[in-house]
């Protein structure tokens, strides 16, 4: 399988990037946090519907919103579309078969590659490249059971071990009821009569101290619900009075507009008064100036100087009046418009849709609830001691009950088993089905023997190692001579690993990822900054063994990210990626 493209919508710090992978080496560069690791999580969420470390979905999306939120891989066997805000869009594309929403993650890790196999083998994290030669030996062995799927061996030994022990006890339980049966009929009889006599005088007396109990715990409980429906009664009344509230305000809200509109009419009518007015003083003062009738243009007279006279002082002062009165208006518009706004600022304040919300739960919460007068009766019981002595006793004494009971019913059991006549029948019976139990254990403990004796998972994995090729891959990097024992201890010509060099170190840890691969004929490597923490003579060493591993087809496509300015130079594909302020920008070189 190699990896062709992958297509990311909105997710992580990307907000629209293609990335086109080859055959050989990709490598990724960029600055920290332009969104390098975002690409692999991206594959990693195409392949699996999840993240390495679990992210929640607010930082999948980050800054951007869910609206067409997807990631399409393509690779030269299948296609893989996923879109977030649709799941119901989700598809799988492989051997012209279309696999839908709930069977593509199960068709990737039955087909192609297992997400524990990516999670270990394909994808190397940041600092965690020589993780696989440090550990220690029981570490390799959990690490390589992960790898091959072995953990269903030592889980299947742990059920064997369950139901061996579920088997012995049932056993036991026969062997007790065989001994029984073997005893005396008739003095075992009245053993049985006896003892289910006393427990059913037990039971009794343990009863009625329950039901007292249970009184009191009652009592105890409804007055706590006494008090909660009081409290959401009371609650469910402010909610009320405020929604009243709410209404006379609006009321008052209606009667100021219309009181201000008709201010407002008032307004405008006086302005044309006042202009009507003052262009009648205009017009007489204009025929005294000229001293000439407008109409027939003889000249004016004492009598008519003084007559526009007074028309003019007349005018002027219901001008004047009428001004006042414009004032007086505008400052009663602009204290109405005051009160408006105090107003709507209550009305919003108080928010009705919220108070019925509220009224609505908690009437469905005094519903829900016993009325308060059924709850009263409830509360009649006198409880002395506390609470808490109270519910604990409640419990004990439940316990108590409940194992009297049991007893009882395995006496009555035990006695009706006795009163049978066929007596041998049961016990040739009970002969079968220890036999039967004793075969089933002798089974189980032949296969538990197997498993845990014979090591079968270490032989598998010793099998499995052993076939990986990883001496001759490291032979092709030329550092030495490559062996190991059952215990995954590594050693390079016949000296323990940890006394070895750390370019021989580089080299185990990337023959031994390389190894794996070829076994389960997996076709790709990704490597996340594999140079941190590497000195600059291991990171030389590093990229030699990725060109050679490459060159000799040890794996046919490697997509590598990292700082490092030397690994450019071995790219097939150059991969730039910068921050940008939609997300981050992708550049092919």
């Amino acid at each position: 399988m190699i990896l062709k493209q992958i297509e990311i919508n909105r997710l992580f710090n990307h907000y629209h990037s293609v990335i086109p992978f080859t055959e050989g080496i990709n490598v990724i560069t960029g600055e920290n946090g332009s969104g390098k690791t975002s690409i692999v999580e991206s594959i990693y969420l195409a392949l699996y519907c999840s993240t390495f470390k679990g992210k929640k979905r607010e930082e999948i999306f980050h800054h951007f919103k869910p609206n067409y939120n997807s990631v399409k891989l393509e690779t030269d066997t299948f296609i893989i579309f996923r879109r977030f805000d649709k799941p119901e869009d989700w598809l799988l594309y492989c051997n012209k078969r279309i696999f839908g929403r709930e069977n593509i993650t199960k068709e990737i890790e039955k087909s192609f590659i297992s997400r524990s196999f990516f999670q270990s083998i394909v994808y190397n994290s940041q600092d965690r490249f020589l993780d696989i030669v440090e550990l220690s030996p029981s570490e390799k062995e959990m690490f390589v059971n992960k790898i091959l799927n072995l953990d269903y061996i030592t889980n299947f030994a742990k059920l064997l071990t369950k139901n061996i022990n579920i088997l012995k006890a049932k056993k036991t339980e026969i062997q007790f009821l065989m001994k029984k049966l073997e005893a005396s009929k008739e003095e075992r009889k009245r053993e049985l009569i006896e003892e289910i006599a006393t427990l059913k005088t037990k039971i009794d007396e343990v009863k009625k101290e329950l039901e007292e109990l249970e009184k009191k715990k009652l009592s105890i409980e409804a007055k706590k619900l006494i008090i909660e429906k009081e409290k959401w009664l009371k609650d469910y009344w402010k909610c009320k009075k405020l929604l009243k509230e709410y209404e006379i305000l609006q009321e008052k809200q209606k009667e100021k507009n219309n009181l201000l509109l008709e201010l407002k009419e008032k307004k405008k009518t006086l302005e044309v008064e006042i202009k009507n007015l003052k262009n009648q003083v205009e017009k007489y003062r204009n025929l005294l100036k000229e001293g000439k009738c407008i109409y027939c243009e003889r000249p004016l007279e004492q009598k008519d100087y003084e007559r526009y006279e007074q028309a003019i002082l007349d005018k002027e002062g219901k001008v004047a009046l009428f001004i006042t009165s414009l004032d007086e208006l505008e400052k009663s518009i602009e204290s109405l418009k005051k009160e408006l706004n105090k107003i709507k600022y209550q009305l919003d304040k108080l928010n009705p849709y919220k108070i019925k919300s509220n009224m609505l739960k908690l009437r469905q919460k005094c519903l829900e609830v016993f009325p308060l007068r059924k709850l009263r009766e409830l509360v009649k019981v006198e409880v002395k001691e506390s609470e808490i002595t109270i519910f604990r006793k409640y419990e004990e004494v439940l316990k108590l009950y409940q194992e009297l009971e049991d007893r009882l019913q395995k006496t009555k059991w035990e006695y009706e088993l006795i009163l049978k006549k066929s007596i041998k029948k049961d016990y040739q019976e009970l002969q079968n089905k220890l036999k039967e139990i004793n075969k089933k254990i002798d089974s189980m403990e032949g296969f538990k023997k197997v498993i845990v004796e014979k090591n079968l998972a270490g032989e598998i994995r010793w099998q499995a190692l052993s076939q990986t090729g990883i001496e001759k891959i490291f032979e092709i990097f030329d550092l030495g001579k490559l062996s190991f024992n059952k215990n995954f201890e590594f050693f390079i010509d016949k000296f323990p690993l940890h006394l070895a060099s750390g370019s021989q170190k580089v080299a185990t840890a990337l023959a031994i990822r390389l190894a794996f691969l070829n076994l389960n004929k997996t076709e790709f490597l990704i490597l996340d900054e594999p140079t941190m923490f590497l000195d600059k003579k291991r990171i030389e060493d590093l990229m030699e063994m990725i060109v050679l591993a490459y060159s000799k087809k040890l794996v046919n496509q490697i997509i590598l990210i990292t700082h490092e300015e030397s690994f450019k130079e071995i790219a097939h594909n150059l991969i730039k990626v910068e921050k940008d302020k939609e997300g981050a920008k992708i550049e092919i070189l």
